[in-house]
């Protein structure tokens, strides 16, 4: 459900569109070469290079959010800048590809603070931007910084402190269990209401959307589903579902999703299912609002 980035999104496929197109492909084969003038791959890519080129780095690709500090360097720039350096290559505009090279020297110094932390798929994508530059340049100091990236995916998930209930779970499992089940356990994660409340609905405020939700039983061991209803401009929501999927405290998995239109605005709704909660914070925490967020 990573919906921002639409730039990066775009700017992959003009890449991939010139290069069949200029790597001597038949059209009859992919017809992709007779285009109005408009629509032309070229100069539709070099805009795309251009409006990239110009702006500073973007707070996951999302209009709502050009305000925000700059933290690191998020993957929908990571789109954008692979798609670039591939459209460069594939229409063989040298002063593009230097010019997004450029771009990159920075987070060798000045920058480097924007170098995303290893250790989530969303952070280690980075390394694809400095690994391209090293298959275009040969120069050692980008296949360095990509290939930390690269590595860290196969490292082992930092381990994180856990209660003495939760210890006791593991060893009873580890007794009885398949490793696979015993993942699973070290993985689960049960929450508070109040926390998930804050959550949920710190997100609606921020991105302006109304939000209605509720909680329901599945009736086995805590977990619970959770319907999503929200009302808002279509950027609004979009930023809400993504900030909900995007935060590591949540790990949340949206599911049936959908949306439709409310006049000026749209509605979203979606659930997560699975989720564990404490039992006894359920109970009499019926709802809570805030300025634009009802919570049922």
């Amino acid at each position: 459900m990573k919906k921002y980035g639409i730039i990066g999104i775009v700017f992959v496929g003009v890449a991939v569109i010139c290069a069949f197109t200029f790597r001597g492909h038949k059209e009859a084969d992919y017809l992709l070469t007779d285009f109005p003038a408009e629509a032309d791959p070229v100069t539709v890519g070099n805009k795309i290079a251009d409006r990239f080129l110009e702006q500073w780095h973007s707070q996951y690709g999302s209009p709502l959010r050009v305000d925000e500090p700059r933290t690191q360097i998020t993957y929908p720039d990571v789109c954008t800048w692979l798609g670039g350096l591939w459209f460069a290559q594939a229409t063989k505009n040298r002063g593009l590809e230097e010019r997004l090279e450029a771009r990159f020297q920075p987070l060798f110094t000045t920058e480097a603070y924007l170098q995303p932390q290893a250790n989530h798929v969303d952070n280690n994508v980075f390394g694809a931007v400095p690994l391209e530059l090293y298959m275009q340049t040969k120069d050692e100091k980008y296949l360095a910084m990509g290939m930390k990236y690269a590595d860290t995916q196969w490292d082992a998930p930092a381990t994180q402190e856990l209660t003495e209930e939760e210890k006791q779970k593991y060893l009873d499992l580890a007794s009885v269990s398949t490793d696979k089940e015993i993942q699973d356990a070290n993985l689960e994660q049960t929450y508070a209401m109040e926390f998930l409340w804050n959550k949920v609905g710190s997100y609606a405020t921020k991105e302006g959307v109304t939000l209605k939700w509720d909680v329901s039983s599945t009736g086995v061991n805590n977990k619970y589903t959770l319907n999503f209803t929200t009302t808002g401009s279509y950027v609004g929501v979009i930023s809400y579902i993504y900030a909900l999927e995007n935060d590591s405290d949540l790990a949340f998995r949206i599911e049936n999703f959908k949306m439709t239109a409310s006049g000026e605005n749209v509605t979203a709704t979606f659930t997560v299912n699975n989720v564990a909660i404490k039992a006894e914070t359920v109970s009499g925490s019926s709802s809570a609002t805030s300025a634009n967020t009802t919570v049922q």
